[in-house]
């Protein structure tokens, strides 16, 4: 499991974007839970801002919070919020039945309950002497 969630962290669209991402893994960004969290805490805490910029090379600057998601990410200046919640539920919700079909598939499997060796003997010793005085 924690090979898939490193793989997960660099896939996540922002270490390695989507563009770059190679054909053999193009799908890794879309089942990243940790790409969809991350996506919408940016957009959360980024959207809405505007920021003053007091710098002498205005170049490096960006004016609002968008901006600055644009130049994190492509992928960010169409996100929502909304959209990263649908993904991550319908990633856990993918998860959890294929959790559940797993556990359905396997089935219960029960020990055969026996009663201990020596309670056994007893138990037979007591039911032979009961017979014994039973029968004289």
């Amino acid at each position: 499991l924690p090979p898939v969630i490193v793989l997960m962290i660099i896939f996540n669209g922002f270490n390695i974007t989507e563009e770059n991402t190679p054909p053999l893994l193009w799908w890794m960004p879309k089942v990243s839970v940790i790409r969809w969290g991350f996506e919408a805490l940016c957009l959360n805490e980024f959207g809405g801002l505007n920021f003053v910029c007091d710098r002498k090379y205005k170049a490096m600057c960006t004016n609002t919070g968008e901006d600055a998601l644009a130049r994190v990410s492509d992928t960010l200046s169409t996100a929502t919020v909304e959209g990263a919640m649908v993904a991550q539920l319908a990633i856990l919700g993918a998860c959890y039945l294929q959790t559940l079909n797993v556990l359905m598939g396997s089935g219960p499997k029960y020990c055969v309950m026996e009663a201990p060796r020596h309670l056994i003997e007893v138990a037979s010793d007591k039911a032979m002497a009961e017979s014994y005085v039973h029968s004289h």
